[in-house]
């Protein structure tokens, strides 16, 4: 019986180990990892047999060379999917996927709990503009001493 290898790559970092974890798992997926940095003679035959591609949101986080447009499409012939970290995908052409048949998709609300901490924190500190003064003026004397 014969197995339907898939093949996943992503660049530099995954948000989460648990990721690598339940891909390696499986025998029937092979997860590549490849660097900013890394030269075409390695990336070339990863992008090439790629059905899927795990990225980073940040544009500027990830080599150009590495971004989601046609020039990568037409190195990476049998990609199916990229799946992007958080709710943005600033490095992906969303069209020129679109036009290739490319699914482009995100993980939006992964951190919306956090997100809302963190808005609610602020919201708090602006309502004590004695707090954020002093924290400010506090902020400059470190700074300067």
């Amino acid at each position: 019986m014969s197995v339907n290898n898939k093949r996943v790559f992503y660049v530099k970092y995954l948000a989460h180990e648990i990721y690598a974890d339940i891909l390696r798992a499986r025998p029937d997926v092979r997860l590549d990892r490849l660097e900013n940095e890394s030269p075409e003679q390695i990336s070339a035959p990863i992008l090439s047999a790629a059905h899927a591609y795990q990225i980073g949101a940040a544009r500027d986080e990830l080599a150009r060379h590495f971004h989601v447009d046609q020039d990568l499409l037409r190195r990476a012939p049998n990609l199916l999917i990229v799946s992007s970290n958080g709710a943005g995908y600033d490095p992906v052409d969303v069209e020129a996927c679109t036009e290739a048949g490319v699914l482009v998709v995100n993980q939006s609300g992964g951190n919306a709990h956090s997100v809302a901490e963190h808005a609610l924190g602020m919201l708090l500190t602006l309502q004590r503009p004695d707090r954020h003064r002093g924290a400010r003026q506090d902020h400059r004397h470190r700074r300067a001493g």
